[in-house]
């Protein structure tokens, strides 16, 4: 079974996040590296980092603020930078309450 290759391009009309495009700037040895010690410096296991890659856009799952943090000052980027999509932000009555609530 041929198995497609994509690119990190592609991969951004699946996926909500762009942890798996900054993996792929590290050389191999640097990625076995990592799978022992970026778990170690965010607090989670290597299982939880490999599901944070692999969220799609449509799926209501996220990665918690703190470790996007954590994990965007490691790539050495803005936390805006970890999302393919930004999420929206707050409109219409959402937007009307915060205003409300702030005053």
């Amino acid at each position: 079974m041929n198995q497609k290759n994509y690119t990190v391009q592609e991969l951004s009309n699946f996926y909500k996040y762009t942890i798996w495009g900054k993996l792929q700037n590290f050389t191999n040895a640097e990625k076995i590296n990592l799978k022992v010690y970026l778990p170690e410096l965010i607090g989670v296991t290597w299982r939880t980092i490999e599901n944070w890659m692999y969220i799609r856009k449509d799926n209501n799952k996220f990665v918690p603020a703190d470790k996007l943090y954590l994990l965007s000052t490691f790539f050495e980027c803005e936390v805006s930078e970890m999302w393919h999509t930004p999420p929206t932000p707050l409109t219409g009555e959402l937007q009307k309450i915060k205003q409300h609530s702030i005053l």
